[in-house]
């Protein structure tokens, strides 16, 4: 579960000391850096990419391919509902 690993992540890095000392081992560090990173890119807003036909227009969230229906969102929303990428409607 994501939620799982996001934790571990946050416990590992409180486990660096002020002087960087490392009390964890290197895997479960590298995990929790990587973990960080995608948390990370989340905020970095990108564009979200118009697709669709005459019928319906819809948006993809450039992170997790999701439908995001023109009629069911303001544009102003600032982030994917499914997976939390931050978007940028300019």
């Amino acid at each position: 579960m994501k939620g799982n690993e996001e934790r571990r992540a946050i416990i590992t890095l409180d486990k660096l000391n002020t002087y960087g000392r490392i009390e964890v081992d290197r895997d479960e560090l590298r995990a929790a850096v990587r973990v960080a990173k995608a948390a990370l890119g989340k905020r970095i807003p990108l564009r979200a990419r118009a697709e669709g036909n005459d019928d319906q227009d819809y948006y993809l969230c450039p992170s997790c391919q999701a439908h995001i229906v023109v009629a069911a969102v303001d544009l102003t929303d600032d982030y994917c509902y499914s997976c939390g990428q931050a978007l940028d409607w300019d």
